[in-house]
């Protein structure tokens, strides 16, 4: 799978988020529902409307992992001020990003590519997860096709 490591300065989105625990190892149907919410009731439309970067953010933030559980927001860029109403705020610190590449349908190609970050890239690679958010980075295309091309950022640190 491609990726590369960059070092990113902080920056804040806005978005609207849900609870999710993982359950049988799955939490794609959750948030695919979630998502289809998001696109019927005007969050999705908010939250596009305000993007800085016109890039649209998956962000997996405050994992449990007692229970197995994460807040997912759809999110996007904002540094306007206030969150406009019904959005939260997230400060997503500076980091060293693992950046991958993902190429494919988002319901099918996210799943695998997260089990290959997690059960190959790390333990080979000399980094561990930074215990921060991970990022869904949704670039301009369909993303209905076969062929589209998205990202999964990862905050990593040299391993010990």
């Amino acid at each position: 799978m491609k990726h590369e490591i960059r070092d990113e300065k902080g920056f804040r989105v806005v978005g609207k988020g849900i609870r999710i625990t993982i359950t049988d190892g799955n939490q794609t149907p959750k948030i695919s529902e979630f998502w289809e919410q998001s696109m019927s009731n005007g969050v999705f439309e908010t939250v596009n409307s305000i993007a800085e970067d016109g890039l649209i953010l998956g962000v997996c933030a405050d994992f449990n992992p007692e229970d197995q559980s994460f807040t997912y927001f759809i999110a996007a860029k904002y540094s306007l001020g206030a969150s406009p109403v019904g959005l939260e705020a997230i400060e997503i610190p500076a980091y060293t990003w693992a950046v991958f590449e993902v190429v494919g349908l988002v319901q099918e190609s996210f799943p695998k590519a997260f089990s290959h970050i997690h059960s190959e890239f790390l333990p080979s690679s000399g980094y561990v997860h930074a215990n921060a958010p991970d990022l869904e980075v949704y670039l301009s295309g369909d993303m209905s096709s076969p062929d589209y091309v998205c990202e999964i950022w990862i905050p990593v640190v040299k391993s010990a």
